[in-house]
């Protein structure tokens, strides 16, 4: 069984050449995926704007780390009476931190669902847009989600920036709700140029 699981590996490492997350395919490296593509869904769904979706990995930029943030709830945390993260939980979140990962490099659900919906993504297609220097592109960065042990919350980290610069990152707190759909919760500024 244990050579079965090895050879299966090894043949979605050939046919999916993107996946380079360094950590196992748990069933935590999973939800993390779906925890991320909710957030790319919802960004696909809401966004009249163009966009591509960029191929970063590994960017120290979206470290979590142990600042104080200003969060801003969202509809559903406000109907719902969901606390906005806690410093206790940020540290776990820290220590347990996926948000340096690309979601469209270390997620396959996260690029299939970008193909589906005939959305550009990757390294290429961003320095295509930069080198046609397309103003009207908005170029996103959205982060492998970060869970806490419950694996009932999540942060994802978010940037955006036109072809030419300027542009503003987030981090996005999550909770799964009742029915297993993540809900972004409460969201922070992280920078801005």
């Amino acid at each position: 069984m244990l050579m079965l699981g090895y050879v299966l590996a090894a043949a979605l490492q050939s046919v999916a050449p993107h996946d380079q997350l360094p950590l196992l395919r748990t069933a935590a490296t999973q939800k993390a995926c779906a925890a991320s593509l909710s957030v790319v869904q919802s960004m696909v769904e809401a966004v009249d704007t163009p966009l591509i979706f960029s191929g970063w990995d590994g960017a120290h930029t979206s470290d979590i780390s142990n600042s104080v943030y200003d969060w801003s709830s969202s509809q559903y945390a406000k109907g719902h009476g969901t606390a906005s993260p806690t410093r206790g939980m940020m540290s776990e979140f820290i220590n347990g931190n996926y948000t340096r990962y690309s979601a469209v490099v270390n997620c396959l659900s996260v690029r299939t669902f970008l193909k589906n919906r005939r959305v550009r993504f990757g390294k290429a297609e961003v320095m295509k847009t930069i080198d046609a220097k397309d103003q009207d592109i908005l170029i996103v960065d959205v982060s492998l989600a970060a869970l806490d042990s419950t694996g009932q919350h999540a942060l994802v980290t978010r940037g955006q920036s036109g072809a030419f610069g300027g542009g503003g990152g987030w981090v996005l707190a999550l909770v799964r709700d009742s029915a297993g759909h993540w809900q972004e919760a409460h969201v922070a500024p992280t920078w801005m140029s």
